[in-house]
Formats: structure tokens, sequence, C-alpha cells
């Protein structure tokens, strides 16, 4: 339900305003049961709010454990009221205590909420300021609730209506919603939430919904339904993944692309002499998909081009070195028309190791951008990439070619972001400390070991952390994930580690760890926390 998000809001809300007000006043408040909640929680939660030191979180705990408005009229504070009744709008579930509020906006969150929680739209109605969208979100849960999809209309922007319509048609898999919304986007995620892909029109969406839905397999009709709705290449997909995992050469057939049509009989046939038509022409394209397909090297002996050739040789022999060649592709061809007018080819040679030296294989080679980009700069840095994953090797990741494309003005533009990623996929791909160990991953040990550490909830790794932040970090994972509350004494950030004993008081239910808090205020808000965690 959309009416969780005012929840979270309102503890958010909570935190704030009770943090650094906590005095050592004792409270009124006894531990009286009428209307408190029931079994052994209501009785951890009563336990702990009896520990509280703050008069107000005493009186907003009591509240939340005894679902009793009246210890909300005793907080002196106006905005804790106010949060205090916002709080018990989800258990009573009273209209009255909008009223009682004095903050308009925690009126007009108090009024979505019960708006919500009883599917009336007049409850929306009452809210006056839309600007932060809560009359809105009122109106579409309201909508979904009483399963009246009109209520949208009741929204103010076409964003918000199409956005409520989106939210329906998701929760209900009613695709003919789909049809009010008149924006875009937002139509073409409807339509792709309700597994609805043959009504799209271009064939790359339609195939990234079907990946979105899983539909791993397709049958035979599905494909051909869709190369009619959604263009030759998204049922050419199809019929690809058809035969290759059934290994029934006969989709192939239906693939109109030639070479992918050979490729895929090659695949499914797993034999390599089916790269040749009848008249003895063979295709390097279908050499490097059977090569690569079957990660075998022998393969790449066929391949005449040479940038096809050193793509294949390097991802199958897992050589990084290999790769290498691609930074001065066609340099060196004896066609290029050199214009020496330009000196262009003394300015190439002069900076063969640098992305200048393919804009210029660009340009004289008379390449497009496009063509470029796709034969030398992504070539490359695919080709370093899978290398320095399969041998676990980051080192490798240096080589990646950081130059992306030319500005207007012909000056190179670098993004760091590629040897990032390469680095981390060759992080993740570590199995054990054993790995981090290694002499390649020097450059990125500490990641490393972090990785390992919270994927194998091994906290002596977290110790061997050098950064006190990604340390702490460490220790509060592992601890939450085992339960493990030892490990938060490790952390030597005062807050991180009241954060991570109140995290296990809440997850185990038990307020002793609250106790090992030093701080009074942070100790009161651990147990506010695991009773919030408990109603």
């Amino acid at each position: 339900m959309l009416v969780t998000r005012f929840l979270a809001g309102f503890f958010i809300v909570l935190i704030v305003a009770f943090s650094g007000c906590v005095s050592s006043q004792e409270a009124p408040y006894s531990n009286a049961a009428d209307g408190e909640m029931a079994g052994e929680f209501g009785q951890i939660a009563l336990e702990a709010c009896s520990k509280i030191n703050d008069s107000d979180l005493k009186g907003y705990c009591f509240a939340m454990a005894k679902r009793d408005e009246s210890y909300c009229a005793k907080l002196q504070d106006a905005a804790k009221r106010d949060l205090c009744y916002g709080r018990l709008i989800t258990s009573l579930e009273k209209a009255e205590f909008c009223d009682k509020m004095q903050s308009t906006q925690n009126k007009d969150i108090c009024y979505a909420q019960i708006g919500s929680l009883k599917g009336n739209p007049e409850f929306c109605d009452k809210i006056t300021d839309n600007s932060r969208g809560y009359k809105d979100i009122c109106y579409a849960s309201v909508a979904n609730l009483t399963h009246q999809a009109d209520i949208c209309h009741k929204a103010s922007f076409n964003d918000t209506i199409d956005s409520c319509y989106l939210f329906l048609a998701d929760a209900w898999k009613d695709s003919t919603l789909c049809d009010k919304i008149s924006g875009g986007v937002r139509k073409y995620e409807c339509l792709v939430k309700t597994d609805s892909c043959l009504k799209l029109s271009n064939s790359s969406q339609i195939e990234a919904c079907w990946a979105y839905n899983e539909a791993e397999t397709f049958s035979l009709e599905k494909c051909e339904n869709l190369s009619i709705t959604g263009g030759a290449s998204a049922g050419d997909s199809c019929y690809w993944n058809e035969a290759t995992q059934k290994k029934d050469s006969r989709f192939c057939a239906k693939i109109n692309i030639a070479g992918e049509r050979m490729l895929c009989v090659a695949v499914t046939k797993n034999e390599a002499s089916l790269c040749c038509d009848s008249r003895g022409e063979c295709s390097d394209y279908c050499y490097r998909g059977f090569a690569s397909y079957n990660n075998d090297s022998s393969i790449c002996s066929y391949i005449n081009d040479s940038a096809d050739k050193v793509w294949c040789l390097a991802v199958t022999n897992k050589n990084a070195g290999i790769c290498d060649i691609y930074q001065n592709i066609g340099l060196v061809d004896k066609d290029v028309p050199w214009n020496s007018s330009l000196a262009l080819d003394e300015f190439c040679t002069g900076n063969k190791s640098s992305g200048y030296s393919k804009l210029c294989y660009c340009r004289l080679k008379g390449k497009n951008t496009a063509e470029c980009y796709t034969k030398v700069w992504w070539l490359t840095n695919d080709c370093y990439q899978r290398v320095a994953v399969s041998k676990k090797d980051p080192r490798i990741c240096d080589n990646l070619v950081e130059w992306i494309m030319p500005s207007e003005n012909g000056t190179e533009v670098y993004n760091s972001t590629n040897a990032f990623n390469c680095r981390s996929s060759v992080v993740a791909s570590a199995e054990d400390i054993s790995t981090c160990s290694r002499p390649e991953f020097k450059g990125v040990l500490e990641p490393c070991t972090y990785w390992i550490a919270l994927s194998k909830n091994q906290s002596v790794l977290c110790s061997q952390l050098s950064g006190e932040k990604d340390r702490d970090n460490c220790f509060a994972i592992v601890s939450s994930k085992t339960s493990d509350a030892s490990l938060c004494s490790s952390i030597l950030d005062v807050d991180a580690r009241d954060n991570c004993l109140t995290t296990i008081a809440a997850k185990l239910k038990n307020p002793e760890y609250c106790l090992k808090i030093d701080s009074v205020g942070s100790r009161d808000l651990c147990y506010i926390f695991l009773v919030e965690n408990l109603i």
C-alpha cells in the first residue's frame, strides 16, 4: 500500500524531532494493560518503554505499545503530539486524530493516511497543500482499494494521473489502463509491467520487455507474432533463443539476417564448417561468434578480418596482451589516405598509445563515429574486460580505453568509469580471500577484502581494512547479517556503534542490547526503534 510511505516518513521525522531533546525527567506513566499489545511482543514493548528516560519519548512509546491515544494528549510538544497521533492512525483508524494535529502538513499526511486506509476520497479532498503530492497519492491509493480507476482523474497534474493509472495497471495487471496514460515513457513502463510487450511498436523495447518479464523461452507462435508486431530484429532474437536453448536448428531458418542465420545453424549443430556456404564463401562473423560461444580459440585461425581475429583470440585465450593490437588498428593499413598537408600521419604515429590514434584512424579511413566506436573503442574495452574477469586480474583493466568520443572541436573526452567498472567486475568474481591476496590484486586489495567479508560474512576480514569508515561499515553489515552483537564493539565511530546495537536489538527483539549503548538519548531511541519494529 502507498500508505506505508507515509509511515516511514513519520518515523524519520520522529527521530529528528526527539533526538538531542532527551532529559532525565521521569514521566508519570504506568504499565497499565488496557488496550496494550497482546502476547510476548506486547510484554517486550512495555518493558522497553518503561526503560526510556525522556518523558515525551516514553509517552510516545506507551501510546504505540498500548494503542492508546490518551498518551499522545499528554505530550508537551505540539509537533511530537502530531507525530504520536499520526503513528496511531494505522492501528486505530480514527479520522478525528487528524483534526487534533497542529501542523497543516501533518494534517494533510494524516488525511492521506486515513483516506487510504478507509478507501474514502472525501478525506483526500480535505488535503489543503498538494505541493508534496499527498493528495494525488491518496487518490491513487483509494482508487486501488476501491477498484475505481476513474478516481485517478481527481489528481491535479497529468503526470500524477499517469502515475496513478500506472500504479493500478501494475497492481491489477490490467493493460487496458495503459491506454489512459498520456505520457509515452509511463505508457511504455505500463505495458512492460503488465507483460503486454506485443503492444509496443519498437523492436528493441519489445525485446527489453521480454527480458523484464523473464520470458527466457519462447514458442514458435510467439516468435512469429513478435516478428510481426516488433519487427524482424525482435523476431530474430526470439528464434535465436529458441534454437540455442533447445538445440533445434529449425528455428534458425526463420532468422532474417543471413549472417545470424548461418551462425545459429553452426552453433546449434556444433559444426564450425557450417560457417561456409555451398559456394565455399565463409563468414568471419560466424567464425568469431562460434569460437566465442564454444570458447574455442582454434576457430579464430579461420578468420580473415584482423579486428575480428584479435577479438576472437583475446577472448577465447583469455590473453589481454592480444587486446593491445586494437590500440593501433588501421594505422598501418596501406590503403589509408594520408594527407600530408594536414600532417595527420605525423600526428597519429606520434600518439599511437592515446585515443587520438583512434580518432585519426576514423578520420583517415572515412569511417563514421558510430562505426569507429563499435569497431575500435567498444571492442577494445570489451576485449580487456572479458579477459580481466576470466583471469581474475584487475590490472588488465588499466588497459581499458577511457577516451569515449571526440567533442565538436575534436578534443578528447575522458571517462574513468570504464576501468572502474572493469575492476568492480573482477572483484565481484573473487571467490575467497586467497584471490584477493594474489599479487595482481594489490591495487584493489581493499575493495576485494571488503567484498569477501560481506559476501562470506567473515568479520575477521573487516579488521584488515585500513579505512575506518569502511571497517566500521563492514562490521555493522556482517553483524546485522549474522545477528552477532559482539561485532558492534569493534566499530570505532560512536554513532555507528550505537546504530549497530539498535539494529541487533530490533532484529532479535531484545531490549537488553539497548542497555549496551552509553548515550542516554541514543539508548532511548534504540528502545523506540525496537517497539516500532514490534508493532
